[in-house]
């Protein structure tokens, strides 16, 4: 998992941090060679993800729904 975040040039509420323009997250599949494979923009999911696990065959993504426990479930089945 990998993000490309785009900032403002100005701070919130005379913070240190600028502003959040727009956040894009993307999947990528690399081999054993480190040799990237496929990139997979992942529309929708635009947050500061933290936590993330592979389970059958499946790209899980902890998520939160109104203060509900969720998760965005990703599953590749043809990078071709």
């Amino acid at each position: 998992m990998s993000k490309i975040t785009v900032f403002s040039d100005d701070r919130i509420n005379g913070s240190f941090l600028p502003e959040v323009l727009k956040t894009s997250v993307f999947l990528s599949v690399f081999d054993s060679d480190f040799t990237l494979i496929y990139e997979l923009a992942i529309p929708g999911l635009n947050y500061n993800f933290g936590k993330y696990f592979s389970k059958d065959g499946k790209f899980w993504i902890y998520q939160n729904f109104s203060d509900d426990l969720g998760f965005v479930i990703i599953e590749i089945k043809d990078l071709n």
